[in-house]
């Protein structure tokens, strides 16, 4: 069954998009995805997001403890990537609240 879908939806993005079947990962890789994202990337003993989304890796504990204000031990050095909250994907939002953070900052406290 699981085959079946999986050819089902190959011939249905062929149709739509002919190249793009070429560009997907092959399907025996599905349960190893680490693996996979090792093999293709280059990133060992990693994870696309910068961390799991597991309890001591989330909120105020990425990406560490302390450096969850998108300020680091550097003066004027923010971090804003995957790693940092509220994780990957491609939202956006760990710039824009890193960027927030720097124009607080910036500014100073407000009276």
């Amino acid at each position: 069954m699981r085959k079946r879908s999986i050819g089902v939806l190959r011939e249905s993005i062929r149709a739509i998009l002919p190249d793009a079947v070429n560009h997907l990962i092959d399907v025996r890789y599905s349960q190893r995805l680490r693996e996979v994202i090792e093999r293709v990337t280059g990133l060992s003993e990693g994870n696309i997001y910068a961390g799991e989304f597991l309890a001591p890796q989330m909120y105020f504990f990425r990406p560490a403890p302390g450096w969850s204000q998108y300020r680091t031990p550097i003066e004027g050095y923010y971090q804003c990537g995957s790693g940092t909250h509220p994780g990957g994907c491609v939202i956006g939002a760990p710039g824009r609240l890193a960027s927030q953070q720097v124009l607080k900052d910036v500014r100073g406290p407000r009276s």
